[in-house]
């Protein structure tokens, strides 16, 4: 393997500018679901830059509507129960699956606009320093700006 000699801060460099330079948005969380790394397209897919995202819960991150709806935080709202990305990040965490991934259905209020997504996503534990992580992969958004009449999860 071609990385055998490489050092922890060169591989590091590696992983940060494959993560930058791919199109899928990438955001990291840490075992409290709180954004630890995000990508520039992230912050394209969420509109939002990185130094307001940096160590906030990643429902907020991902501007889900329905922490608007019910005033509570992610991870404390009903919603979140049926959250298949806070389901994949808890599996990850807690070590039942190395790697998952899934499909969900939201409105996001993005910009202070209310968008309506269909994420179909991929995540997977690493370990940084003897800490669980977890790696959310978008693969792909499919997105109604103009939304009427469509509904979202059922709870």
């Amino acid at each position: 393997m071609i990385f055998n000699n490489a050092s922890k801060e060169e591989l590091n460099q590696l992983l940060l500018r494959w993560m930058d330079n791919t199109e899928e948005p990438i955001f990291i969380v840490d075992d409290k679901f709180n954004v630890v790394y995000l990508n520039k397209p992230f912050e394209n897919f969420t509109q939002i830059k990185y130094p307001k995202l940096s160590g906030i819960n990643f429902g907020r991150a991902l501007g889900c509507r329905y922490l608007d709806k019910d005033n509570q935080d992610c991870g404390n709202n009903y919603y979140c129960e049926i959250c298949s990305i806070r389901e994949a990040i808890k599996s990850n965490i807690s070590g039942r699956l190395l790697e998952s991934g899934g499909n969900f259905v939201r409105d996001f209020n993005l910009d202070d606009e209310i968008v309506f997504r269909h994420i179909i996503f991929k995540s997977f534990r690493v370990q940084f320093a003897g800490s669980p992580y977890v790696v959310v992969i978008i693969n792909q958004s499919e997105t109604d700006l103009n939304h009427d009449n469509i509904e979202t999860e059922s709870v």
